[in-house]
């Protein structure tokens, strides 16, 4: 990594090298097995792809692609999960019995408070 540095002394802008491991060294070093592959994208999606890499976000195009990837993977790992649990409710309501109409079940369910809240008034 280097950055430029401006100095009032200095005329000329002085290069400073500076060797820390960036995101990208440090992913690359626990990938040891990649495989290369050719993308084709929209002409947006490349160029935020290079307007992020060149803003220093991130360190290649290909360190984007991954990171993109592993957002799409927790995408699809939630919407299996949303998917098993409507399964999961689905079976519960099925398993629960027939169906009965909200407008009764509302009226019972009143009734209920109401004679709750007559008896605590009682009291």
């Amino acid at each position: 990594m280097a950055a430029l540095i401006k100095h009032a002394s200095h005329p000329s802008p002085l290069q400073l090298v500076v060797n820390l491991p960036t995101l990208h060294a440090q992913e690359t070093m626990r990938m040891s097995n990649v495989e290369k592959v050719s993308v084709a994208l929209t002409p947006e999606m490349a160029t935020m792809m290079r307007e992020v890499v060149a803003a220093g976000e991130y360190a290649s195009a290909s360190e984007v692609m991954r990171e993109a990837l592993r957002e799409w993977k927790f995408r699809r790992t939630q919407r299996e999960l949303a998917v098993d649990e409507l399964g999961r409710l689905w079976d519960e309501g099925i398993a629960s019995g027939n169906a009965v109409d909200g407008s009764e079940a509302f009226a019972r369910i009143k009734s209920k408070l109401d004679a709750r809240i007559a008896e605590r008034e009682l009291r």
